[in-house]
């Protein structure tokens, strides 16, 4: 009796195969599958003939841990090959709280009247990011995800969270190995804050620009409009307003700051010898709105612990710090002997704490396996980050036992056994 985790080289993305012995056989439960919009597509056939050859088409779990195409894109592209030569028993993806959901939605259109067509059509950060979030060729994730739903074949399909009751919706066949999801919460709304203050920030910019530009009563415009659904999302749980409506850019630690009144930020504005400029910086870097957006997505991963004949693993998708901080807070059992580490190895997702509460002894046994590419997110904060190998690599007692997918061929996989 053995379990074992394939973790494949699909360029920026995670996809993961963990094989365990029953006692009337083999089985399987596949992990995302996905990658960057722009990255080589063929890398999905080759993944899905071994992993086809491996399972034989038959799969007891399936599991998209959230919406971004890095996890979901493989899915996407051979749907209809998945189609005629896989069943499975159930499909698991990451349930959102529906009014939270929409916010993505809310946050595209924003993102859309604040980003010029070129900064998302190249092949940039900020480019990268906005399609991973919301989509390609011209198909969202949202419809990539009901286009998979709608076309692969499998018993049952559910949406989950920590709170998801197990016994009902877990693989007739799974016995000896146990599964636990222990994120995200039933509750979305605790990711949200980030996103609701970046959207309300951007709003009032945006009015003070079209105040500069039309005078003071003029039509609110395209602000107007964005202030108005910075304002719908602009509360908190307990209906405090929010930045969304009357925030003065320049308060706190702005580093823009505008006098107070309509009038005399008109004048201040207007007087600045490079207006024109500073606005084209503000709105072409929409990375704060994208980035809450991303970080809101990530920390809706299911987070599962599967437990093997007393050996445990952690599958953290790409939850990040705030994730992090609640499953902390709800005193849940992080530990286990083999770690895939959080969201390619970037230093949101793996905060300080975590490396001796999930892998709380040095082991020969431990393992952490890296789903990345370091060739796409570089400099200040590059991915993987050096500080998140040290911090898992201090974990281990042979740096052989951290599995990077990037040191094997495109389409190929490290992998780990896991014997009892």
């Amino acid at each position: 009796m053995s379990l074992t985790v394939r973790a494949y080289n699909v360029l920026f993305g995670d996809c993961i195969l963990v094989s365990w012995d029953e006692d009337d056989g083999e089985h399987h439960a596949w992990i995302d599958f996905g990658n960057f919009h722009n990255d080589r597509n063929d890398v999905f056939d080759t993944v899905y003939t071994d992993v086809l050859q491996r399972t034989g088409g038959r799969l007891d779990l399936l599991v998209i841990t959230h919406r971004h195409l890095d996890h979901l894109e493989g899915f996407h592209v051979l749907r209809q090959h998945f189609r005629q030569n896989f069943t499975i028993d159930r499909l698991w993806h990451a349930f959102v709280t529906p009014a939270v959901d929409n916010q993505f939605q809310i946050a595209q259109e924003a993102l859309a009247g604040v980003l010029p067509a070129s900064a998302t059509a190249g092949d940039g950060e900020l480019a990268r990011i906005f399609r991973n979030n919301f989509g390609a060729a011209g198909v969202s994730t949202a419809q990539r995800m009901d286009d998979i739903l709608k076309t692969l074949r499998y018993n049952k399909a559910h949406p989950v969270h920590r709170q998801t009751a197990l016994a009902p919706i877990r693989p007739a066949a799974m016995q000896r190995l146990q599964i636990e999801i222990l994120a995200p919460e039933s509750d979305s709304h605790v990711y949200l804050e980030p996103l609701v203050n970046a959207l309300a920030d951007r709003a009032a910019l945006d009015e003070y620009f079209e105040m500069a530009q039309r005078g003071a009563g003029a039509g609110r415009g395209r602000a107007g409009a964005a202030q108005g659904r910075a304002s719908a999302i602009g509360r908190s749980r307990t209906g405090t307003r929010r930045r969304a409506e009357g925030t003065r850019p320049g308060s706190g630690d702005d580093p823009f700051p505008l006098p107070h009144g309509t009038a005399a930020s008109k004048s201040a504005l207007l007087r600045l010898a490079d207006f024109a400029r500073l606005r084209r910086q503000l709105r072409t870097g929409g990375l704060d709105l994208l980035g809450a957006v991303d970080r809101t997505r990530n920390n809706t991963s299911i987070v599962l612990a599967l437990t093997y004949q007393g050996k445990r693993l952690l599958f953290a998708g790409d939850a990040e710090q705030k994730s992090w901080e609640i499953m902390h807070a709800n005193g849940t059992n992080l530990a286990a002997t083999v770690v895939k580490v959080g969201h390619h190895g970037s230093i949101n997702a793996s905060p300080d704490w975590c490396f001796a509460k999930v892998l709380p002894k040095r082991l020969s046994a431990n393992a952490a396996i890296i789903s990345t590419d370091p060739t796409r997110f570089t400099g200040e904060n590059p991915v993987p980050n050096a500080h998140v190998l040290t911090g898992w690599r201090g974990r281990l007692t042979a740096q052989t036992r951290l599995l990077r997918t990037d040191t094997k061929a495109v389409g190929k996989y490290v992998e780990v056994r896991v014997v009892p």
